[in-house]
């Protein structure tokens, strides 16, 4: 019997160990290997044969240079806790740990203090499913924090508060991204804020729910804001909506814009008012440089974004292609038809100020969007998607 043939038992049996399975040491493995062919092949086995059967089993992995790129990018570790690097290069950390590096992130979910540690980490820039976990974040296990990056999926109340507010009085950089809508502003995301007295840079980007009333300059300044005074950059995207109010007692744009000025932030803001007597106000720093917006609709003002590329649900589609010029997806979601409705044939002449050119756009989806809105991009014309590839419809739509 060979030694390939050996070895391809041996690592055949230790697949079937669960407690080999649930920690694996790459660094321990690979080094036993004196050959680098011996290594390369042992890898391969890993990543072809062995990682797609275990992975579900999976708690903890200790990776090197060698073996990181291949194994996180092979397997999708659902239970995967604890992660070990060993010999990684800043430069190396900084090429595979970026957003357009896919593995599946850890889970932070119900950790003690005690579970995860570090007291050289500064800068954290993580995704996180619950506000909780975020808090935790901040509770003490990251002694050396002075830039934190968080987008969280769902904020909800919580009896978890901060156990070690050292940790957040000290940070000097903090951005908050509520991926999702939230009604736990004002008890949730407020006093967790009004703990960071030494910020320097804040940003938020948050779509706040029924409240009494909208988010303003004012309200920001006396909630959050004067209890910062090392604050150099304050940079937001911030919609309330569903705010119930009578008609005569909603604000105007200028009113609320001022609210900001006065405060020394330059921002711009639109105002949407329904027949259910409910308000939206949407309301954004400028320059405007998130790389997301949260959705607009036909009141927004127009401007010029260039760092968006991922922001919408509506249309008004001239207006958005000038204003997002390096805009690559593009949800469309109106079940009104067009009152106005305009479909430039080929043959017909060539009607320039109308042209619609989404230079960067690679992916559109129509999501409970009316067909006239499908029309207007599939078949007129003056609408140019010269990137598009990826195309979300309703297939029952495209056969009316």
């Amino acid at each position: 019997m060979n030694h390939s043939t050996v070895l391809i038992k041996k690592l055949d049996r230790l697949a079937r160990d669960i407690t080999f399975t649930r920690s694996i040491d790459f660094v321990t493995i690979l080094s036993n290997k004196k050959r680098k062919s011996r290594r390369n092949s042992t890898l391969d086995r890993f990543c072809v044969d062995i990682i797609p059967r275990i992975q579900h089993n999976i708690e903890s992995l200790t990776l090197d240079r060698l073996s990181i790129d291949r194994v996180l990018r092979i397997g999708n570790y659902l239970k995967l806790w604890k992660l070990t690097l060993v010999n990684l290069s800043l430069k190396t950390a900084r090429d595979i740990f970026n957003d357009n590096f896919g593995f599946s992130p850890l889970s932070l979910r119900n950790l003690s203090s005690t579970t995860f540690y570090s007291s050289s980490i500064g800068y954290l820039n993580v995704t996180v499913r619950h506000f909780n976990d975020c808090l935790c974040l901040l509770d003490g296990r990251f002694t050396c924090l002075h830039t934190v990056i968080v987008k969280v999926g769902i904020i909800k109340n919580s009896s978890k508060t901060i156990n070690n507010k050292k940790i957040v009085s000290n940070l000097k950089c903090f951005s908050l991204f509520s991926l999702n809508e939230t009604t736990k502003y004002d008890n949730r995301i407020v006093p967790l804020l009004q703990q960071m007295s030494q910020l320097e840079k804040l940003t938020l980007s948050l779509c706040v729910t029924h409240r009494a009333s909208f988010i303003d300059g004012t309200q920001l300044y006396n909630d959050v804001l004067k209890n910062m005074p090392h604050l150099q950059s304050f940079i937001f995207d911030i919609v309330t909506e569903y705010v119930q109010m009578k008609k005569e007692l909603v604000p105007l744009c200028d009113n609320i814009r001022r609210t900001f000025v006065e405060n020394g932030y330059d921002m711009d803001c639109y105002i949407d008012y329904g027949k259910t007597e409910r308000g939206r106000c949407h309301s954004y720093s400028l320059p405007f440089n998130m790389e997301r917006m949260h959705r607009v609709t036909n009141n927004f003002p127009g401007g010029l974004f260039m760092n968006v590329r991922r922001p919408f649900e509506h249309y008004f589609f001239t207006r958005i292609s000038v204003s997002f010029s390096l805009l690559t997806s593009l949800e469309i979601s109106n079940l009104l038809p067009q009152q106005k409705k305009f479909i430039q044939q080929p043959d017909e002449p060539d009607k320039t100020s109308l042209i619609s050119i989404y230079s960067n756009l690679v992916e559109l989806s129509f999501f409970f969007a009316d067909i006239d809105y499908i029309k207007q991009f599939l078949l007129d014309s003056n609408m140019r998607l010269p990137r598009l590839n990826k195309l979300h419809v309703n297939y029952d739509k495209l056969m009316t």
